[in-house]
C-alpha cells in the first residue's frame, strides 16, 4: 500500500482469495454468507491494520454487493455477484457531477422507473459503465 498506488492489484487479488471481497454474498454465488455482525468484525480488524483497505472493502460491499443482495433480481445476482466476489469486477459509485463536485445535495441527475437493469454510459474516467438497479433509467 502506497500513497501513489492505493489498493493495488496484488492486495485486491489476495483479498478475493481470502474471501474478504465476498463476505456478504451467499455461498451459492461464491460468497461467505457472513452475517452483518461477522462482516463488522472483519471490518474492525481491517480498519485496525489499514484504513484504506477497510474503506475499499466496505465500499465494494456496501455499494455493490450489499445492494445486489438486498435489491437485485435473481438474474442480476447470478450475473454480477460471482465476478464481484472473485474480485474480477469491483463495485464503485461515482457521486459527482461537474457543477456538484462532492456536494451530493447539488447532483442534478435523476432517475425514473423503467426496465429492470439499464446500462448508462457515463463520462467517468476509465470508461466505466454505471449500473442502475433495479428499474431506474437515467434522464
Amino acid at each position: 500500500m502506497t500513497r501513489s498506488v492505493g489498493v493495488g492489484p496484488a492486495t485486491r487479488t489476495r483479498l478475493a482469495e481470502m474471501g474478504v471481497l465476498g463476505m456478504a454474498a451467499s455461498p451459492d454465488l461464491g460468497g461467505q454468507g457472513f452475517t452483518q455482525q461477522g462482516y463488522c468484525q472483519v471490518m474492525e480488524v481491517l480498519g485496525q491494520q489499514d484504513s484504506s483497505v477497510a474503506v475499499f472493502v466496505n465500499a465494494h460491499h456496501s455499494i455493490g454487493i450489499r445492494a445486489l443482495v438486498l435489491f437485485g433480481t435473481p438474474e442480476q445476482k447470478a450475473t454480477w455477484l460471482p465476478p464481484l466476489v472473485r474480485g474480477e469486477k469491483l463495485a464503485a459509485f461515482a457521486l459527482t457531477e461537474e457543477q456538484a463536485g462532492s456536494d451530493a445535495a447539488n447532483v442534478q441527475t435523476t432517475a425514473t422507473p423503467s426496465a429492470p437493469l439499464i446500462r448508462a454510459r457515463t463520462s467517468v474516467p476509465l470508461g466505466l459503465t454505471m449500473k442502475i438497479l433495479p428499474g431506474l433509467e437515467p434522464k
